[in-house]
């Protein structure tokens, strides 16, 4: 990795400044078209963002601005700050943008969007969510860039390509780019793209559930429930009601979103959506297992997994044998318990599914204690230490809160 200073201010013999690599000038174009688009978004000029930087007390020049907005010049550290907290943008959505412009190769450079899109829809459903995530930002990058389209058009296909950009970013665990990203395409859907506002809405959600936040949770999807009933097409409804089941369950109203989840399975049926049935019928069956049902729940999450691989859902497959292997170790059932956590383990790659992950080998950590309870795995529990840093953020998942209660000591509220 390239770890001498952006270009700007690389200096080479007598105080020269020598030329910068492919790599630095590829982050400088993105990261511009970045801030160009949080400008435009805002409503902007370029020399009303300098004067108010100038008003922070962290002045960024309207040439400055122009620079970086062209990919001439990465900011510095103070105009780094100065720009994202006037133009409402996470540095993490920078840093993304730095570490993947290095890696869009030149083979993605010279694909059509329509390319683009098929390569990331392959990568997603295969569960390589970084890969896919560089897919979708040179996507990002290339719509931020092309006037060509008519306005609407183009307004449509940033705002998806930011929510799934948001998705593979929250998979694996960048949480805080993935809610900008997601944040960028609601703005994006909100002038009547009632389909992508919806879905924004109902991720933007997640992430909240995710950090544990749940009025915002409940904000969001009773915003996307009533532009959802308002629109009356199936598919939002499904989406909505999907949604406010998974609001519902993390408030522990089981029954309520049991039967939510049964209306958006329902939905997913009419619409012909399998991929959908298939997280729908595993939603039911996690709710069963809460409810003290497993051998119910068991029977639910085995029709979800046959649905999931038909349809060629990796996430959802991963996630699945995951919940299993749970029923299973609720059932005493260790060996298969093991079996399912292995499955989950190997079906997925660490880098791409983090929290899945940590939950099978926090599962496979609870097994050997069952069977041993002497037995402290120790070096399994050293390797969730070196792991959680990843999905620390995750406070509403279930392996995470534990582990913070028994390992860390941690009582959440």
């Amino acid at each position: 990795m390239d770890k001498r200073p952006p270009p700007e201010i690389r200096q080479g013999p007598a105080g020269r400044r020598s030329a910068a690599k492919p790599a630095d000038r590829a982050s400088a174009r993105s990261v511009g078209a970045t801030f160009r688009a949080a400008r435009e978004w805002l409503g902007l000029s370029q020399q009303q963002v300098a004067d108010l930087t100038a008003e922070r007390g962290l002045p960024v020049s309207r040439s400055a601005l122009c620079d970086v907005e062209r990919g001439c010049n990465l900011p510095s550290v103070e105009s780094l700050v100065s720009l994202c907290e006037i133009l409402q943008v996470d540095p993490h959505e920078i840093l993304e943008r730095v570490i993947h412009a290095g890696t869009i190769g030149a083979d993605l450079a010279r694909c059509s969007l329509d390319e683009l899109r098929r390569r990331g829809r392959v990568l997603f459903w295969n569960a390589q969510y970084r890969a896919a995530d560089v897919v979708y930002a040179a996507i990002a990058e290339r719509l931020e860039l092309d006037t060509s389209l008519e306005p609407s058009e183009r307004r449509h296909l940033r705002a998806s390509a930011q929510i799934t950009r948001a998705q593979s970013l929250r998979r694996f665990g960048s949480l805080r780019a993935a809610h900008a990203a997601a944040a960028r395409a609601l703005h994006l859907a909100s002038a009547g793209d009632d389909d992508l506002a919806v879905e924004a809405l109902v991720f933007l959600a997640k992430l909240h559930t995710d950090n544990g936040v749940m009025p915002l949770t409940e904000a969001a999807i009773e915003q996307a429930f009533r532009l959802a009933k308002a629109n009356g097409s199936p598919r939002l409804l499904r989406l909505a009601s999907n949604g406010k089941a998974c609001a519902l369950f993390d408030r522990s109203r089981l029954e309520d979103a049991a039967e939510l989840f049964r209306v958006a399975r329902d939905l997913s049926i009419q619409t012909g959506s399998e991929r959908s049935q298939s997280r729908n019928e595993g939603s039911l069956g996690t709710c069963l297992a809460h409810l003290g049902h497993p051998s119910a729940a068991r029977r639910q999450f085995e029709r979800a997994l046959r649905l999931a691989r038909r349809s060629g859902d990796r996430f959802c497959e991963v996630s699945l044998h995951l919940e299993i292997g749970r029923v299973a170790f609720q059932m005493e059932d260790l060996d298969e318990a093991e079996t399912r956590a292995l499955a989950s383990l190997s079906a997925g790659r660490v880098s791409d599914v983090p929290v899945t992950a940590f939950s099978a080998i926090w599962l496979r950590h609870r097994i050997a204690r069952r069977r041993n309870s002497g037995n402290p795995d120790r070096q399994r529990v050293e390797y969730l230490k070196r792991l959680y840093p990843r999905v620390a953020n995750f406070r509403g998942e279930e392996a995470v809160r534990e582990f913070r209660r028994e390992v860390l000591g941690v009582q959440d509220a």
